[in-house]
């Protein structure tokens, strides 16, 4: 995706963002089966072009850090007391693969969870935290000999060629107040990859590795035709790759929304890479300028 610092994207086809069935039981536990969004943050739900702020969404957010869906059970619910609730989210799913949408390559089952407070007395008020843990498995496709017969009679099987265990925990917090929003995310990933099935690049083995990223954003949409100024920092960290250092983005942007479901926006982008402790090779800015219209229907 051009648009999307080069992310992959496949074209050709529909890609289903959640299909499940959910059971309410009571206020407090709602029970889902299927693919569902990964209950993490505040971008990952709420995260339709119209409804988000800047043009695109954080780097950390889409870095993955978190899986973006899985397949599964969710349980959900809240209880309510005055202005404040209490909530929570917890899962158990395929984890992450590279068909995990349909199929679990390892049979070992991932565990997740979110748990929130939500207060009302001055705007809202929305604390978050989430984690997820889980096993990552790809395999090939392979002929052999199958063993003891004789004459030789070829089998097809599986091995796996990559598994590593990952660990992602995150943080949120969203403020409303009238027109006025404040909201930011800080999330991290381990991941330790599970000897011999260690991802071979053209550098060589690749290590186990620790990546760490946020970002806070300030807007306020004025009386003026739907029209908010706003700004964003964003913050990622490759940590364990040297040749990727720390980068630190400064975004300044406006949002014009004349109706509930159309929006413009317009915005610059100041990015720094590395530090002056990074090799010269890897430092340097990027400018970047945007725009994008995005209808809802």
């Amino acid at each position: 995706d051009y648009a999307d610092f080069d992310r992959p994207l496949r074209w050709g086809g529909i890609e289903l963002e959640r299909v499940f069935l959910e059971y309410q039981v009571t206020e407090w536990l709602a029970v889902q089966v299927g693919q569902y969004l990964t209950p993490y943050g505040i971008w990952n739900i709420d995260h339709g072009t119209p409804t988000i702020i800047p043009v695109r969404r954080p780097f950390v957010i889409g870095e993955g850090l978190f899986p973006e869906r899985q397949t599964g059970l969710e349980a959900h619910g809240a209880l309510h007391t005055g202005e404040t609730s209490f909530g929570y989210h917890a899962t158990v799913s395929n984890g992450r693969g590279p068909i995990d949408s349909y199929r679990d390559l390892d049979d070992n089952t991932a565990l997740g969870g979110r748990l929130f407070l939500k207060h009302t007395s001055v705007g809202t008020l929305t604390l978050g935290a989430s984690a997820f843990y889980g096993t990552f498995t790809d395999r090939d496709k392979a002929y052999g000999p199958k063993p003891g017969v004789q004459p030789a009679q070829l089998e097809l099987n599986d091995p796996i060629t990559v598994q590593l265990r990952e660990l992602s925990l995150g943080g949120d917090l969203r403020w409303e107040w009238e027109e006025l929003i404040v909201q930011g995310e800080i999330v991290a990933n381990q991941r330790a990859f599970i000897d011999p099935y260690r991802r071979v690049d053209t550098t060589g083995p690749v290590p186990d590795s620790v990546r760490l990223g946020g970002y806070a954003l300030l807007g306020y949409r004025t009386p003026w035709l739907g029209i908010m100024p706003y700004t964003m920092a964003d913050y990622y960290n490759f940590s364990g790759s040297a040749l990727f250092p720390p980068a630190v983005s400064s975004i300044f942007g406006i949002n014009f929304r004349p109706e509930a479901n159309i929006v413009f926006k317009l915005q610059y982008q100041y990015s720094q890479m590395g530090t002056v402790s990074s090799l010269e090779y890897l430092r340097g800015t990027l400018h970047q300028a945007d725009a994008q219209a995005a209808w809802a229907f």
